[in-house]
């Protein structure tokens, strides 16, 4: 019976450390404004480090799942998939 408390109090221990690290989603609605991250966009700039950190604003238009939403992307960046996770 002490071995399960000690287990239990061990736990809630780490539970605690490990939800200290999680925030909670963002009030997103659809309609809203957002900037998507451009880590992974392809630009035309010489040099990554040169390039914008952040694209936007854009307009989400609707939100297919929990924890994701779906952007209207202008022409020139059509070839990207415009479903993008709130982080």
């Amino acid at each position: 019976m002490e071995l399960k408390c000690l287990i239990a109090k061990a736990q809630e221990h780490y539970q605690k450390s490990a939800n200290n690290r999680y925030t909670s989603i963002p009030p997103i609605k659809v309609g809203n404004c957002v900037f998507i991250l451009a880590k992974f966009i392809w630009t035309t700039r010489s040099s990554k480090k040169l390039s914008k950190k952040y694209l936007g604003p854009f307009k989400v238009t609707s939100k297919p799942g929990t924890h994701s939403y779906l952007v209207n992307l202008p022409d020139h960046l059509r070839s990207i998939y415009s479903v993008f996770h709130v982080s």
